[in-house]
C-alpha cells in the first residue's frame, strides 16, 4: 500500500501544558485506523493536527496530495433537539465549499446528496426533520454530510457517542462497508476499544505517546 499520512516525531502543547511529544505513525491508503485513548489524551488534538487546524512545535505531518477528507467532529446527538433542517438540507451543507450558501442546488448537487444518503442507507428520508431520527440515524446523517463531497479519507471524532449498543454495531458495519466496498481510508478516534476488533491497525495514546497495539 501507499502512505496516506505520516506523522513523524510530532509534538504539541497547550499554552504550557504537553499533549503530544515526538509521536509517530504511519497511515496508508485503504486503511481502516483506530486511536483510542482516555479522554484527554489528545486524540481529538491529534486529528486536528492532522487536518491541519492545529501546527505542531515539532515534527512534521506529511498528507498525499490533492486528498479530499471528510471530516465528522465530535458531536453528542439527541432526537429531542428541536433542529428545523431536513436530512437534505444538511447534508448539502457538506457541499458549501463548490456551490456557496447562496447558490441555487441544481439537479447535479441534488443526485450527489441522493448517493450519499444511499451510502449509508438513508435514501428516502431527504425531507425527514433532523430531531425526528434516532441517534444513530442522526450520526448516519453526519456521515452522509461527510461523504457528499466524494472524499478519499473520512476522519471520524467520538462517532458513537451518544447512541445505544445495537446502533452502535450497525454504524461500525457501515464503517466496515465505507472501507471495503468504496475504497474509504479511515481514521477513527474512540474510548471504546471493544468496537474496532476488526480494524487494520490501532493506536494507543497515553501520557503524550503513541504505540501501535495487537488487535483485539
Amino acid at each position: 500500500m501507499d502512505s496516506l499520512i505520516k506523522v513523524e516525531n510530532v509534538c504539541f502543547k497547550y499554552a504550557n501544558k504537553l499533549v503530544l511529544e515526538e509521536i509517530s505513525l504511519n497511515i496508508e491508503i485503504g486503511e481502516f485506523v483506530g486511536i483510542v485513548g482516555k479522554n484527554g489524551s489528545g486524540k481529538s488534538t491529534l486529528l486536528k493536527l492532522i487536518l491541519g487546524q492545529l501546527k505542531p512545535i515539532c515534527g512534521d505531518i506529511v498528507v498525499k496530495r490533492s486528498t479530499n477528507t471528510g471530516y465528522v467532529e465530535q458531536v453528542t446527538l439527541n432526537s429531542d433537539i428541536s433542529f428545523p433542517a431536513t436530512v437534505y438540507e444538511i447534508v448539502m451543507l457538506g457541499l458549501y465549499k463548490q456551490i456557496g450558501f447562496f447558490k441555487l442546488f441544481n439537479v447535479k448537487y441534488a443526485q450527489k446528496v441522493h448517493e450519499a444518503l444511499k451510502m449509508v442507507g438513508l435514501e428516502g428520508f431527504e425531507k425527514k426533520q433532523l430531531y425526528f431520527l434516532s441517534g444513530g440515524e442522526q450520526q448516519r446523517v453526519m456521515i452522509a454530510k461527510a461523504l457528499v463531497s466524494n472524499p478519499e479519507l473520512l476522519i471520524l471524532d467520538e462517532p458513537t457517542t451518544g447512541i445505544d449498543v445495537g446502533s452502535e454495531q450497525e454504524f461500525m458495519k457501515l464503517l466496515h462497508k465505507l472501507n471495503k466496498t468504496y475504497k474509504k481510508t479511515i481514521i477513527m478516534v474512540t474510548h471504546n476499544m471493544s468496537i474496532l476488533k476488526d480494524c487494520d491497525k490501532i493506536y494507543e495514546l497515553d501520557n503524550q505517546n503513541i504505540k501501535e497495539i495487537k488487535n483485539v
